[in-house]
């Protein structure tokens, strides 16, 4: 499973990398979205077969845990290889960006007691650099001790440093 979360965690910092600035500026309620739903992770069948291989039925229940939590109902087609990647990498890049932007928000309040750093263009040009370092920095992990969605992990090492903000 460690190699499919690492292609996922790579995948999501190209799409962050490749964000316009701007866009990322307005739409950072919709980074998940961007990332993660305008465009497919993996095309084609047999690269999605490859991409799923012996971690196929782990991939399936975290799928079908998470959708019944979320959309209550199970709605992809584990028949199709391509949806069931597509759909692991939605779930997994939730977990990355969200626990990205959660970290990064901490980080900012506790500088900024409250102000809004992402109104001004320097500020959030620095602010996509630290994104994309704190995923690259990110340890992702799965436990099969855990139930299925819950058993992916994201978390930065304790001993992360932000780099020097921008004034």
């Amino acid at each position: 499973m460690n190699e499919q979360l690492k292609e996922i965690k790579d995948y999501i910092y190209d799409k962050i990398d490749e964000c316009d600035t701007n866009l990322l500026n307005n739409n950072l309620d919709e980074l998940h979205q961007l990332c993660c739903n305008e465009d497919y992770f993996i095309i084609g069948t047999e690269r999605a077969k490859q991409f799923c291989g012996d971690e196929v039925f782990n991939i399936i229940n975290i799928i079908k845990d998470y959708e019944q939590n979320y959309f209550g109902n199970i709605s992809t087609p584990f028949s199709d290889p391509e949806k069931v990647a597509n759909m692991f990498c939605y779930i997994v890049g939730d977990k990355i960006i969200n626990e990205a932007i959660s970290y990064l928000g901490i980080y900012y309040n506790s500088v900024s007691r409250g102000k809004d750093y992402y109104l001004w263009d320097e500020k959030i040009i620095f602010f996509k650099s630290q994104l994309m370092d704190i995923i690259d920095n990110m340890i992702i992990e799965y436990s099969n001790e855990e139930k299925y969605w819950l058993s992916i992990s994201c978390r930065i090492p304790a001993s992360y440093k932000f780099p020097v903000s921008v004034t």
